[in-house]
């Protein structure tokens, strides 16, 4: 380990602003981040403003690295993705992106959780580090995640704490500074880095193998294929909807319906007729009320007989099937 001699990036005054590039320094303050979180998984989490020197040469000091993060394969492909949907204002896909590495509740509202990552995004566009800074923009999205229902991953909360430190320390070197640019350039720059680091020869060795695997059972495979179709022994399973047991299903419903109907407009008509005095009676009372009452009775009965006895069988059915 070596001194490294400098200054607090917070004890930078405006005067000494003038003796360094602000604007580059925070440039690479913020490509150092994005590629040891993006290209390498490996991020320093602890850039508070004390850990940040400005040398006398005016160069970066990154000093304390007790603190760190690990960012699985994975993990950083999809931070890749994110981080270029929010550089370019792609809000939905970064709602997905993000929604991918997540867990999700049962309290889950897809409309609510793109509607507010879209609006936080397009805010994002063309804002300098005073307006929204690149951290408050990660921990926002993980706020609106757990108003939608949604459990973001430990790292995408450690990369936002990170991040807003740096907001800290960018402010004080170019508070002007548009970090969405970098941001976007930066992205571009690691996806490139990363499909260089893909095509290791042990890789490319894996693909030519099964390449050369593909190569040599496709004829007999194709072969088959074409035999099959020549002597009509070509079948193709489709797991479709029954259309014939859908409308016959349909034909119950509207036939149960129906009949309810009439029960009930029988129903309906034998209370208005009690009202009406007739000499042909029974037990009492006016006999055409009491035989629409009866029907309806017998009616009701035989429906409701039917509706259990034909749902019995048709599961009865079912179950053989199984």
């Amino acid at each position: 380990m070596d001194f490294l001699r400098g200054r607090k990036a917070t004890e930078i005054t405006s005067e000494l602003r003038n003796d360094f590039e602000g604007e580059e320094l925070v440039d690479d303050l913020l490509r150092a981040y994005l590629r040891q979180a993006l290209l390498f998984g490996f991020v320093h989490v602890d850039p508070h403003p004390g850990n940040v020197l400005i040398t006398e040469g005016g160069k970066l000091g990154l000093v304390d690295l007790g603190m760190v993060a690990y960012l699985s394969p994975e993990m950083q492909d999809t931070l890749v993705r994110l981080t270029a949907a929010i550089g370019e204002g792609r809000g939905e896909d970064a709602a997905d992106l993000a929604l991918r590495i997540s867990d999700r509740t049962e309290d889950f509202d897809l409309f609510s959780w793109r509607t507010k990552v879209a609006q936080m995004v397009a805010e994002y566009q063309n804002a300098t580090l005073n307006e929204i800074p690149v951290g408050q923009l990660v921990l926002e999205m993980t706020n609106a995640a757990y108003h939608a229902g949604i459990r973001p991953p430990t790292e995408l909360i450690t990369l936002g704490k990170t991040l807003l430190k740096l907001d800290r320390v960018a402010r004080h070197l170019a508070p002007n500074h548009v970090a969405n640019t970098t941001v976007r350039r930066e992205a571009m720059h690691v996806v490139i880095s990363r499909m260089r680091k893909s095509v290791t020869s042990n890789r490319v060795s894996s693909l030519a193998f099964d390449s050369l695997n593909f190569l040599q059972s496709a004829p007999g495979f194709l072969g088959d294929l074409l035999w099959k179709v020549q002597h009509d022994q070509f079948k193709l399973s489709i797991d479709a909807i029954d259309e014939t047991r859908l409308i016959s299903g349909l034909q119950k419903i509207a036939n149960r319906i129906t009949v309810g109907l009439v029960l009930a407009a029988m129903i309906i008509g034998a209370a208005l007729l009690l009202r009406v005095e007739t000499e042909f009676t029974l037990f009492g009372y006016p006999g055409l009320a009491i035989l629409l009452f009866l029907g309806a009775l017998l009616g009701g009965a035989l429906q409701v007989f039917d509706i259990i006895f034909s749902d019995e069988r048709a599961h009865k059915k079912k179950r053989k099937r199984h």
